[in-house]
């Protein structure tokens, strides 16, 4: 719980942006919440917190260690397709 208040409010539009996100995706699969936390990823990859952000989110969410490595191959893909669209 320290964690989340300690990014609520340290980053609380990346917090707000996620959460609105995952409310919207009206679905609670894995693939689904790990695809949300690669758009925050890339919506703010120039953030100074987002990795340590999105290792708190996934930790509290429960997911594997290696579901981190996974949200980061996808935010990259997203990048990716962004620079070539």
């Amino acid at each position: 719980d320290l964690l989340v208040a300690y990014f609520t409010e340290l980053a609380p539009s990346i917090n707000d942006q996620c959460l609105d996100m995952l409310d919207r995706a009206e679905n609670e699969e894995l693939a689904t919440k790990l695809k949300v936390y690669a758009r925050i990823v890339h919506a703010h990859r120039d953030s100074p917190f987002i990795r340590l952000y999105l290792a708190t989110a996934l930790w509290v969410e429960g997911f594997k260690e290696e579901d981190g490595p996974a949200v980061e191959a996808l935010a990259a893909e997203l990048s990716r397709t962004e620079d070539t669209a």
